[in-house]
């Protein structure tokens, strides 16, 4: 198993927490990974009677010999639930159906990992016995356990599918795809909400393509032009050179391409320093951006110095007093003629759904606009009406 995911394992699983281990394997995955408690599941006998020889005494290691598809598991019964390199030896339905049952094993968090393209990875023996091609049952921690029938890839996932179910692509390289989900309401709200958020950005901006963790399904081109269309449908105005432009949670800067030339100046600011970093790099070659690492709930920029703010899709990663406190300070950076454009989601798959029934209270009907079936947008005069009141569900 590649450092750099042992790595991101130990970074997001705490010594406190209990871990499931789906298709365990020999513990390749998580090894040198401190848990509270851990119980591997996995069909192939040989394996777990390896852990059981290893962990012998250990009452906090836990390992079932058995067939993920047919043992159910406790509501939240662990903190955090993990399939490493182990749909794809399903059949597509049982394996996306996995991706649900998981979210309700975990308390905490899920974490996938598994082929982003599908490869025949078996051939059959003159005598009928599966040989796996890989170096796999020849080498390193599974030589000596025998060939394993069970590793014949049978499906590829649709990144999708993992969108459709509030998974995030955390990374995305060629031949393999890193997917978490949060239950957001299992944490400490907000301060714990916000840390996870950031843990989680960080790791993105860390990664190899930190690009997938927020395109999901959607292909670059097709993504970029979509936000493109989407700035070009707030501002019914022309940018001007003399605006100071803000882009608050503005992650990778994906509109900084589009702004920075029109404008005097484009601030990107954003919680997770290594996204920053990215930031930073893909948008170096204009000389007025700047990226600014703030605290998560102050603007670091002087009174009424801003002529358009956008937020687009930060607000929903929120906890009730962050977004109060953002809101005052947007209504403290602005300047008094200035725009503030906000995007929120309204599908199901996300932490928060809104409708515009729970949007009204706070703007005017005239101000709520869809361009599509995934957001509602709002357009609006902050010194107007001053955004000092949370948006969110009562």
């Amino acid at each position: 198993m590649a450092h750099w995911y042992r790595t991101y394992l130990a970074s997001e699983i705490d010594p406190s927490e209990s871990v499931l281990s789906l298709g365990c394997g020999v513990l390749a995955d998580i090894e040198g990974v401190d848990c509270k408690e851990l119980v591997g599941i996995d069909i192939y006998f040989p394996y777990i009677k390896e852990l059981r020889k290893r962990f012998a005494g250990d009452t906090t290691r836990r390992f079932v010999h058995g067939n993920l598809l047919e043992v159910e598991w406790p509501y939240q019964g662990f903190d955090v639930v993990i399939a490493t390199d182990i749909l794809e030896h399903l059949p597509l339905e049982p394996a996306i159906a996995m991706l649900a049952k998981m979210k309700r094993w975990a308390r905490r968090m899920v974490i996938v990992y598994t082929p982003r393209v599908f490869f025949d990875n078996v051939t059959e023996s003159p005598d009928g016995r599966c040989d796996v091609l890989s170096k796999i049952n020849r080498e390193g921690p599974y030589k000596g356990l025998g060939r394993n029938k069970y590793q014949r890839h049978q499906c590829v996932i649709p990144i999708a599918e993992f969108d459709t179910k509030g998974y995030r692509i955390v990374d995305n390289p060629d031949t393999g795809l890193l997917a978490v989900w949060f239950n957001f309401e299992a944490l400490p709200n907000p301060v714990g909400s916000l840390r996870h958020e950031n843990r989680f950005w960080e790791n993105v901006g860390k990664s190899a393509n930190p690009f997938e963790a927020v395109r999901g399904g959607w292909g670059r081109e097709d993504f970029e032009k979509r936000e493109d269309e989407t700035i070009l449908n707030l501002f019914d105005v022309q940018l001007s050179k003399g605006d100071l432009f803000v882009d608050l949670g503005c992650g990778l800067g994906y509109i900084c391409k589009m702004v920075a030339p029109k404008v005097r100046g484009y601030v990107g600011i954003d919680y997770s320093a290594s996204i920053l970093n990215k930031a930073r790099e893909i948008n170096a070659r204009f000389p007025n951006a700047t990226f600014i690492h703030n605290d998560g709930r102050t603007i670091p920029l002087p009174s009424e110095s801003v002529d358009i703010l956008i937020s687009e899709q930060v607000f929903q990663h929120m906890g009730l007093d962050v977004g109060q406190a953002y809101f005052k300070e947007i209504a403290r950076v602005m300047k008094p003629d200035g725009r503030f454009c906000l995007q929120l989601p309204k599908r199901s798959a996300y932490k928060v759904g809104f409708d515009k029934g729970q949007l009204i209270p706070y703007f005017s009907d005239d101000e709520i606009f869809s361009i599509d079936e995934w957001y509602w947008h709002v357009v609006r005069n902050v010194k107007r009406t001053e955004a000092t009141t949370w948006i969110g569900p009562r």
